[in-house]
């Protein structure tokens, strides 16, 4: 059986899968705008395709909200120092399936630079991924790759899938860096 994030209640009460379909909608509140990307598939190479276009260097967080490694703790794992992107690349590649396959996590990636400049992408267990940066670049971007503009919505009710086959790389990816740990925020969950 293949591995997935995120799965939805049938009406005949059997669990199945869920899927977006290549959607994204703009989300407008009193501080800040951003984008909320739904693909379908590959949402780390569409992360790091965004990602290319930041200020460097780049930093990366890591949040794992359900450990299910006995010895690993839930909490912030921020990389311990700034990032080139190729850094980022491989660390993604590498770590891919199981960011895409599993919903016991969070994952971050953001530039870092002093310029000011926000740029951030969040890929949250419900299988989307939050864009902080120029809106309108985004959109273009999006439209380019025949994304749809229209709300994202998570199906009710939903489970998150926490993969048994997925426990070594857990114990892995925490092994990657000497990360920068910190607890969970109230967000996180």
């Amino acid at each position: 059986m293949e591995n997935f994030k995120f799965r939805t209640l049938n009406k005949d009460g059997t669990n199945e899968m869920f899927e977006y379909n290549d959607d994204y909608c703009i989300e407008e509140y009193t501080n800040y705008k951003r984008i909320v990307i739904a693909p379908k598939k590959n949402q780390m190479n569409l992360m790091l395709e965004i990602a290319k276009g930041f200020e460097q260097p780049l930093g990366i967080l890591y949040v794992l909200v359900v450990p299910r490694v006995d010895s690993n703790e839930s909490g912030r794992y921020q990389s311990p120092y700034p990032l080139e992107f190729e850094e980022v690349e491989v660390f993604c590649n590498k770590f891919k399936e199981f960011l895409e396959s599993d919903g016991r996590h969070h994952f971050w990636i953001a530039s870092i630079n002093s310029k000011g400049i926000n740029q951030l992408l969040v890929y949250d267990k419900h299988n989307v991924i939050y864009v902080y940066d120029d809106i309108d670049k985004i959109t273009n971007f999006l439209k380019k790759k025949n994304f749809n503009d229209m709300k994202v919505k998570f199906p009710v009710p939903h489970t998150h899938m926490y993969n048994a086959e997925n426990d070594m790389f857990e114990k892995e990816i925490l092994e990657y860096f000497n990360w920068r740990v910190s607890p969970l925020q109230e967000n996180d969950n």
